[in-house]
């Protein structure tokens, strides 16, 4: 259980410390609280500035494993309540993975 806790720690700081990054870079940028384990960093386009960047993928595992949802429910669940969560400049982007990066067998028998 030891290194669950170490390694969540570690998660922890590292997801801390790339929020920090993002705060500088775009102090307006906005989470997806709850998917902290889906952040991948965050992308630019000029002129606007650089938004928070999460894997679908991942935030569809996420509530799979955290919020004990079959796929198809956790599927709607992110479109619905996620995707569709336009709250401002600074929402977040939701990469869809695409060809061999998209391992969706993972997601629905994970």
């Amino acid at each position: 259980a030891s290194s669950l806790t170490d390694r969540g720690r570690v998660m922890a700081g590292l997801f801390a410390e790339s929020m920090e990054e993002l705060s500088e870079v775009n102090p307006d940028a906005l989470v997806a609280d709850g998917f902290e384990g889906a952040y991948v960093g965050y992308a630019s386009q000029y002129p606007s500035p650089p938004l928070a960047v999460y894997d679908s993928d991942k935030c569809i595992s996420i509530l799979m494993e955290r919020d004990g949802m079959d796929y198809a429910g956790a599927v709607e669940c992110f479109e619905f309540n996620v995707l569709g969560a336009y709250v401002g400049e600074g929402t977040p982007l939701f990469l869809s993975p695409s060809g061999a990066g998209r391992d969706l067998e993972g997601v629905v028998h994970g």
